[in-house]
C-alpha cells in the first residue's frame, strides 16, 4: 500500500512540476520583460519631452534675440535677463540629454569607445543620439553661443545688424538638427516598443502553447482517467459491485485504477458475508421476536442509563408502536425519568429486581428487570418483562372491598341481633315505668294543695321525659336490627336532594350558611327507596350544618360518572372537620363526636346500611379546620332516560 501510494504520489508531483516550472518562467519573463519596458519607455519619454523643450527654447531664444536690438530702457534690460536665464536653461537641458541630470530625470546616453574591447563606430553617426548631442552642444559654443553674447554686448548698432544676420543665418543650422534629434529619438522609442511587442507576442504564444498542452496532456492522462475513476465510485455506492475502472498504460492513474479494482472485488466480498450474516440475523430475530411475542408478556432491551430502547416485541410493538424513537420512560406516560429505576438498579447491581409502575390512565404494569450482559462481559442494558395487572389488582381490590363489606355486615348482623335482645329486655320495665309515672301524674292532681306538690310534679315529669329518651334508644336499637326493606323505584336524585334543602334552608338561612347547589342536568335515575335515601342525605345535611356554627358554606353537588355507570353525591362544607383519629370509627353504631344529648351516634351507621342496601358506597375525606366531604355512589337505573330533570 505505501509503495502504491508513493508511485501515484510521485507520477502527479512529476506531471505538475512539468506544467507549472514552464508557466511560471513564461510569466515571469512576461512579468520582468514588462516592467523593463515601463521604466525604459518612461526615460525615453522624459528624454523625447526635454529634447521638444530644447527645441521649443532655440525657438524662443531666436525670437528674443531678433527683438532685443529694437528695445531700450528698461525693456531692453529685461530682455538681456530673459535671453541670458533662456541660455542657462537651454544648456542645462542639452548639456543633460547628453550627460545625465538627476535634477530633471535624465540619465544620459553612453559616449562611444574606440578600439580595445569597447565599443567602436564611425567618428559621426545620425543613429546614435550621444554623437548629435555632443554635436550641438559643439555647434552651439562655437556658433550660436558667442553670436548671441556679441548681439547682447554690441557697441553700435550697425555691428549689432551684422551680428544679427550671422546669428540668425547659423541659428536656422542648429534648429533644424534639434528638429531632426526629436525624430530620432521618438523613432527610437517606438523601434523599443516593436521589439517590446514582438518580444511580448512571442513569450505570450509560449504561454498559451503550455496551456494548452497541459490541457492536452490533463484531458488525456488525468482528467479521463479521474473520470472512469468517479463513474466506478457512482456505481458502486449505488450498488453495482461488479462495476471496474479500465486500466490504461502504467502511469499513477492505471496505478490508482487498479487499486480501486482490489478494493472493489474486497468490498464485494465482505459485502457478500455482510449479507449472509444479516439473513441469518434477520432470521434469528424473527424466530425471538415470535417467541417473545407468544410468551404473554410485553418484553424490551433498554440502556438505562441514555434511556435507549433497542427491541420491544410485537405485543410491546403494537401497544407503544414509537416505543423504539422515544425515551424508555415515555411507556409509563412520564415526561421525565423515572425516580426509581428497576432497570439502572439491575444493571448496577447485576441482579434480578422488579417493581409496579402506574400511569396516568390508571394502567398498572408490573415490571421485572434482568441485567442483559454483552459478549465482552459488561452490563449496559437491561431486559424488561412487563405484565398488565390492573385488572388483577382491580379483582384484588373488589375482594378486599367485599370482605370489608363483609365484615362490616357481620359486625352490624352482631349488633342488631344484641341490640334487638337489649331492647325486648328493656322494652317491657319500660312500658310498666310510663304507665305508673301517668298514673302518679294524675294522683297528684288530687292533692294540688299539698306543699310538695309541685317538687312531686316536676320529678315524675323527669322521669317520664328520661323514660321517653330511653324509648327513643330502644327503637333507634329495633330500627338496626330490623332496617326495613326499601321499597325500590326510578329515583331522580336531584329531585330528592331538592327537596331535603328546602326543608333545611330557614336553618341555613339563621345560621349564616352559604348553599351551593352543583347538580348535573345530565344525571340519570337511580334505583332506591326515596324515604331512605332522604334520610341519608338529611342525616349528612344535617351534621354539615351544626360543624358549621359559626357559618361557612356547603355545597352540594350531583355527577354523572359514566364509566363507572353511577351517580355521585358530594356534600360538602366548610366547618370544624374531623379528627384522623376518628375517621374509621364514624359509621359504628353509637360513635358520636357531637356533645351528650346532641347525638345518638347511630345516624350515619343507619345510612352505611341504607346505601349499602342500595348496592351504592359512601365515602368521607375530612381535614381538621377546613372541613368535609361525604361521596355517596348509587348505581344507575339501565332503563333510565339518557338526561335527568
Amino acid at each position: 500500500m505505501e509503495k502504491v501510494k508513493g508511485a501515484v504520489t510521485k507520477g502527479i508531483t512529476l506531471k505538475l512540476v512539468s506544467i507549472l516550472v514552464p508557466l511560471t518562467v513564461i510569466f515571469v519573463s512576461l512579468m520582468v520583460l514588462g516592467i523593463y519596458t515601463v521604466f525604459k519607455l518612461r526615460g525615453d519619454a522624459i528624454v523625447v519631452n526635454y529634447a521638444g523643450q530644447m527645441r521649443y527654447r532655440s525657438y524662443k531664444l531666436a525670437l528674443q534675440v531678433n527683438e532685443y536690438p529694437a528695445l531700450q530702457g528698461g525693456a531692453r534690460d529685461s530682455a538681456h535677463r530673459a535671453i541670458l536665464s533662456n541660455m542657462e536653461d537651454f544648456e542645462t537641458i542639452l548639456y543633460g540629454l547628453r550627460d545625465g541630470n538627476k535634477t530633471l530625470g535624465l540619465k544620459g546616453f553612453r559616449a562611444p569607445r574606440y578600439g580595445g574591447r569597447g565599443r567602436k563606430g564611425e567618428p559621426f553617426n545620425y543613429t546614435d543620439p550621444w554623437w548629435q548631442y555632443d554635436r550641438h552642444i559643439k555647434d552651439y559654443n562655437e556658433r550660436t553661443k558667442p553670436l548671441i553674447l556679441h548681439v547682447l554686448d554690441f557697441t553700435n548698432r550697425e555691428e549689432a545688424v551684422a551680428a544679427l544676420k550671422l546669428y540668425n543665418k547659423n541659428v536656422h543650422d542648429l534648429v533644424t538638427d534639434l528638429d531632426r534629434t526629436v525624430n530620432l529619438l521618438s523613432q527610437l522609442t517606438e523601434k523599443k516598443i516593436r521589439r517590446f511587442k514582438d518580444a511580448e507576442f512571442i513569450l505570450l504564444g509560449l504561454f498559451l502553447g503550455v496551456i494548452g498542452v497541459s490541457a492536452f496532456l490533463a484531458a488525456y492522462s488525468i482528467r479521463r482517467p479521474l473520470i472512469d475513476l468517479l463513474r466506478g465510485i457512482y456505481a458502486f455506492g449505488h450498488g453495482d459491485m461488479d462495476h471496474r475502472v479500465p486500466v490504461r498504460g502504467s502511469d499513477e492513474m492505471a496505478t490508482l485504477a487498479q487499486g480501486f479494482n482490489s478494493m472493489a472485488e474486497l468490498i464485494k466480498k465482505d459485502m457478500e458475508t455482510i449479507r449472509a450474516q444479516i439473513k441469518e440475523i434477520s432470521a434469528s430475530r424473527r424466530f425471538l421476536n415470535d417467541v417473545l411475542g407468544n410468551i404473554g408478556f410485553y418484553v424490551r432491551v433498554v440502556n438505562p442509563r441514555t434511556h435507549k430502547v433497542f427491541l420491544q416485541n410485537k405485543p410491546l410493538q403494537t401497544l407503544f408502536p414509537r416505543g423504539l424513537e422515544r425515551p424508555c420512560y415515555t411507556l409509563w406516560g412520564r415526561e421525565t425519568e423515572c425516580d426509581l429505576c428497576v432497570s439502572m438498579k439491575a444493571v448496577e447491581e447485576n441482579r434480578y429486581h422488579s417493581k409496579e409502575e402506574e400511569t396516568p390512565e390508571g394502567i398498572i404494569y408490573e415490571v421485572h428487570a434482568f441485567p442483559f450482559a454483552e459478549p465482552d462481559g459488561t452490563v449496559t442494558n437491561a431486559i424488561e418483562v412487563i405484565r398488565d395487572i390492573t385488572a388483577r389488582r382491580k379483582t384484588e381490590r373488589d375482594l378486599e372491598d367485599s370482605r370489608m363489606q363483609l365484615m362490616q355486615s357481620q359486625k352490624m348482623a352482631a349488633i342488631g341481633h344484641l341490640s334487638s335482645g337489649i331492647a325486648h329486655s328493656i322494652n317491657n320495665p319500660l312500658s310498666g315505668v310510663n304507665m305508673y309515672v301517668d298514673v302518679l301524674l294524675k294522683k297528684i292532681e288530687e292533692v294540688k294543695d299539698c306543699a310538695a306538690y309541685p317538687d312531686l310534679k316536676n320529678h315524675l315529669t323527669e322521669v317520664k321525659e328520661a323514660a321517653k329518651r330511653c324509648n327513643t334508644v330502644v327503637k333507634d336499637l329495633l330500627s338496626i336490627a330490623r332496617l326495613p326493606k326499601p321499597e325500590k323505584q326510578p329515583v331522580y336524585l336531584n329531585e330528592t336532594i331538592e327537596h331535603v334543602l328546602s326543608v333545611v334552608v330557614p336553618q341555613i338561612k339563621l345560621m349564616k350558611i352559604q348553599l351551593v347547589r352543583e347538580f348535573s342536568p345530565t344525571a340519570p335515575r337511580v334505583l332506591g327507596s326515596h324515604s331512605q335515601l332522604e334520610t341519608v342525605f338529611m342525616n349528612i345535611i344535617s351534621n354539615a350544618i351544626d360543624a358549621m356554627a359559626g357559618g361557612g358554606t356547603l355545597t352540594v353537588r350531583t355527577e354523572h360518572l359514566a364509566r363507572e355507570g353511577k351517580v355521585e353525591v358530594a356534600i360538602q362544607d366548610t366547618g370544624c372537620g374531623i379528627n384522623k383519629k376518628d375517621l374509621p370509627y364514624i359509621f359504628n353504631p353509637y360513635f358520636t363526636t357531637k356533645p351528650v344529648g346532641r347525638g345518638t351516634g347511630l345516624g350515619l351507621s343507619i345510612s352505611q346500611l341504607t346505601i349499602q342496601s342500595h348496592r351504592g358506597s359512601i365515602e368521607v375525606d375530612s381535614e381538621v379546620g377546613r372541613g368535609t366531604t361525604f361521596r355517596i355512589k348509587l348505581p344507575v337505573y339501565r332503563e333510565s332516560l339518557p338526561l335527568g330533570r
